[in-house]
C-alpha cells in the first residue's frame, strides 16, 4: 500500500474568511449570507472590479488579512496528523505569500507545522497539481471544487465544505468540520 501524503489548501480549510467577506462587501452595499461566501460562488456575486478589490484587501492586505480567524478544528487536527507521522504539504494560491506566513504564524502554525519546507505557493489550480505530483500526494483537501477539478494527479480529492453548500459527488469525498476531517485522514 502506498504511503499517506496530505495536500492542504490554506484559505477556506484552516482559515474562514466568510464573516470578513460578508462585512466587507456589506460595507460597499453587497449583502450576502454565509453560504454565499465560499470562493465558487462569492465570484459569483460580487461584480469582477469589486471581486478583484475585495481579493487584494482580504488576502494580501493588513489589517484585514491578518485578522482571520483558524476554522474550529484545524489547529488539532493538524497536531493529530503531525502526531501520527503522516508527511503533509500547504499548497495554496496567493498572491503575497508574505501576509500567508504572518498569518500562519500569528495562529503559531509557522514553523511548527507549515514552514519553508513544506509550504508551496503557486498561482494556478493547474500549479497546484504540479505541485501534488513532485510531492506525490495522495490525499488532497482544497474548499474548491474547480480547483480539485485540475489537480488530476491526486487519487483522492477532499471538498471541505464548513457549509454544507455543495451537493453530493461521487467525484469528491464531501466534508463538512475539522471533527470529521481528521479522522478520516488519520485511518
Amino acid at each position: 500500500m502506498a504511503k499517506k501524503i496530505i495536500g492542504f489548501d490554506l484559505d477556506g480549510v484552516f482559515l474562514d474568511f466568510s464573516e470578513l467577506k460578508r462585512s466587507r462587501a456589506a460595507e460597499r452595499g453587497i449583502f450576502l449570507s454565509p453560504q454565499e461566501t465560499p470562493s465558487d460562488i462569492f465570484q459569483k456575486k460580487i461584480p469582477k472590479e469589486l471581486y478583484e478589490e475585495l481579493q487584494n484587501e482580504l488576502y494580501a492586505k493588513p489589517p484585514h488579512a491578518l485578522s482571520i480567524p483558524l476554522i474550529q478544528g484545524a489547529k488539532e487536527g493538524l497536531k493529530r496528523i503531525h502526531c501520527a507521522h503522516i508527511p503533509f504539504f500547504l499548497v495554496s494560491r496567493r498572491k503575497s505569500p508574505e501576509v500567508a506566513i504572518q498569518v500562519l504564524k500569528k495562529h503559531e502554525l509557522w514553523p511548527g507545522y507549515f514552514n519553508e519546507k513544506n509550504s508551496f505557493f503557486v498561482n494556478t489550480p493547474e500549479e497546484k497539481d504540479i505541485q501534488a505530483r513532485k510531492l506525490s500526494i495522495t490525499h488532497f483537501v482544497d474548499d474548491e471544487s474547480k480547483v480539485l477539478d485540475c489537480i488530476q494527479s491526486v487519487r483522492h480529492k477532499i471538498l471541505f465544505d464548513p457549509l454544507n453548500i455543495f451537493s453530493d459527488d461521487e467525484t469528491y469525498i464531501r466534508i463538512s468540520s475539522w471533527d470529521d476531517l481528521t479522522p478520516h485522514l488519520l485511518n
